[in-house]
């Protein structure tokens, strides 16, 4: 968001400088957060991992090796998110950075559970970094997928009465009330479903999510799912670190499809979590919480393919982590525009842009102009045909929003100034 080389130089070297640090760059998002949550009775709060790859023929400092091979790091962000139904994103609350310079290698059970780089610790860490922030300001439900799902970070969530749903990624052995050990899957078969909900799923291809993990191909279809659910006694892995209670009561959320159409994978989840499930609708609650992670899938493609954030030309890791925290707040309010044009199209345009931004547009636009009193929608077509999207064309797509929201905020940033100096 620069016009001349010496602005461009002096972007450069902020991110450089060494005392400079993605935490104090963030600092007043987390704040803002925080202060935005302070009127939520409950939020959510979902956690993930993804990687940043960074092409070129030249070694950049500091980066590491990826899954995949070529050069870059990973990042885990824990995104909050309003927990009224809308899934509006509200910002982030924490961000962990790795880079693996260490070659590749088995390690032993022993040395894994050593390893101060264990991937099952990023989760605990999130969520102590998310509770400090929040410090009793809302109640946090923590949303985490199936690369959470081990009996530490279940118990450590456990231990310290943290609210959570995640997603179960293997078959293991549980015991019921009656303390028989049986299958997970086993011990649900007797449980009869409390809700069944009619499901449109839209066709896919194979999708790769990442190199241990391929989602299926399928057909568009309507599909019937059923909705159980029971309290299971998890006990302690034979390895565990002996630390950890040794055993551990969850409820679990099981949604699945009884009779799949001929050909088709059936659609399965199953749910740990620590909210109530006695009632249809507490059952169901939990499940819409979970699908609310989606939203943080969502945030990684801003990023990616809107912010286009993997095409910066920094030469160093320290540089680049600046540059992400630069990133992320623009990220959220462009996320933020988008499932508001979805959601709420006709609510008023000041819910999430400035009244100097809409002024400032107003001016840009005057092929589109805006109408007296737009809407979100208005906004979002406006931003998006700055960026040269054409109103037939449907919804605008990620780099089109970016490139209109880079020129809004470089324009009402010059407008700003130039306010102060007269």
């Amino acid at each position: 968001m620069v016009e001349t080389d010496s602005d461009l130089e002096a972007v450069y070297r902020f991110l450089r400088n060494p005392r400079v640090t993605d935490r104090a760059i963030l600092g007043d998002h987390i704040r803002d957060v925080r202060e935005k949550v302070m009127s939520e009775p409950e939020i959510l709060v979902a956690h993930d991992t993804t990687e940043f790859s960074f092409g070129g023929e030249s070694k950049r400092s500091g980066l590491g090796r990826l899954r995949a091979g070529g050069q870059g790091f990973f990042a885990h962000f824990s995104l909050a998110i309003r927990a009224d139904g809308s899934r509006r994103p509200l910002g982030v609350l924490a961000l962990q950075t790795q880079f693996r310079h260490a070659p590749a290698r088995r390690l032993s059970n022993k040395e894994s559970r050593a390893n101060p780089n264990r991937r099952t610790f990023k989760w605990g860490i999130g969520v102590s970094a998310v509770e400090s922030v929040l410090d009793g300001a809302t109640s946090a439900i923590h949303l985490m997928d199936r690369e959470a799902d081990a009996y530490e970070v279940l118990a450590g969530l456990g231990q310290k009465k943290h609210r959570f749903v995640v997603r179960v990624r293997q078959e293991r052995l549980v015991r019921d009330e009656d303390g028989k050990s049986k299958l997970l899957l086993d011990a649900l078969d007797g449980v009869s479903s409390i809700l069944v909900r009619e499901v449109p799923l839209k066709a896919r291809s194979a999708k790769r999510i990442n190199p241990k993990h391929c989602q299926p191909p399928r057909r568009e279809r309507l599909a019937s799912l059923h909705f159980r659910a029971r309290t299971v006694i998890l006990p302690r892995p034979q390895y565990g670190d002996k630390a950890l209670p040794a055993t551990l009561a969850v409820n679990i959320v099981h949604v699945f499809e009884p009779t799949p159409p001929s050909g088709e994978t059936p659609i399965e989840w199953l749910l740990a979590t620590s909210e109530p499930v006695d009632t249809v609708e507490q059952v169901a609650r939990v499940v819409d919480w979970y699908r609310a992670r989606w939203v943080i899938e969502e945030y990684f493609k801003v990023l990616k393919t809107g912010c286009a954030y993997e095409k910066r030309q920094l030469e160093s890791s320290h540089a680049l982590v600046n540059a992400l925290a630069v990133t992320l707040p623009v990220a959220v309010e462009l996320l933020t525009l988008r499932t508001d044009a979805r959601r709420t199209p006709d609510a008023d345009a000041s819910t999430i842009l400035s009244p100097s931004q809409i002024s400032v547009l107003r001016v840009m636009q005057r092929r589109h102009p805006l109408p007296p009193e737009p809407t979100v929608r208005d906004a979002l077509l406006a931003i998006a045909a700055l960026g040269g999207h054409l109103k037939n064309n449907g919804d605008p797509g990620w780099q089109t929003l970016w490139r209109g929201f880079e020129k809004l905020l470089l324009a009402d940033a010059a407008w700003s100034a130039a306010l102060l100096t007269r």
